[in-house]
């Protein structure tokens, strides 16, 4: 614990400091604190620093989604590609367009059924206007076939390509 004790002399105009252990003697003043206006310019440094940070965050997440998006949609169809040779049955991927939305299907049930993670978020038949999609994967491993292009309100282009006859799945990035 330190106790101060301020002595001004009105001669010198010096001011001593002491305290337990030490004596400070200083020729000028002793100036406390910082003027309003040095805080608040630092305030408005640090709200304009804060708030472009947060709009490249932000505009990051969506970047994010998509990239995630497109790769789980290239999982799903090499899932639905695997297991159908495995277990000898045909599988069905379909996105549907109104509902934003994805499952697959194989039999008398959906397997997965999931909602796109954002409402910005658009998948399509390439050079088809049909909002539905429907993948079928047979029990040889060929498919229907046919190139999803996934895509955000900007940004890139994701093309996941499935090959007719081998049902391969490929994922590309076509526009930055």
């Amino acid at each position: 614990m330190s106790y101060k004790l301020w002595i001004k002399n009105n001669q010198s105009k010096n001011t001593v400091h002491c305290s337990l252990f030490t004596v400070h003697s200083s020729p000028y003043p002793a100036r406390a604190g910082f003027t309003l206006i040095e805080l608040l310019v630092v305030l408005i440094v640090i709200g304009i620093a804060s708030s472009l940070i947060g709009i490249f965050v932000y505009s990051g997440i969506d970047n994010v989604r998509l990239n995630t998006f497109a790769r789980e949609i290239s999982s799903t169809l090499r899932y639905a590609r695997t297991h159908a040779v495995s277990e000898k049955k045909t599988y069905s991927f379909i996105i549907y367009g109104k509902e934003k939305a994805y499952g697959l299907y194989a039999g008398s049930g959906p397997i997965i059924y999931k909602q796109f993670p954002s409402d910005k978020l658009q998948a399509a038949l390439k050079d088809s206007s049909e909002e539905d999609i429907r993948i079928d994967f047979s029990l040889y491993g060929s498919s229907t076939g046919g190139t999803i292009e996934v895509k955000g309100a900007d940004g890139p282009i994701w093309h996941i390509s499935v090959n007719r006859v081998t049902g391969k799945v490929e994922v590309g990035k076509v526009k930055s």
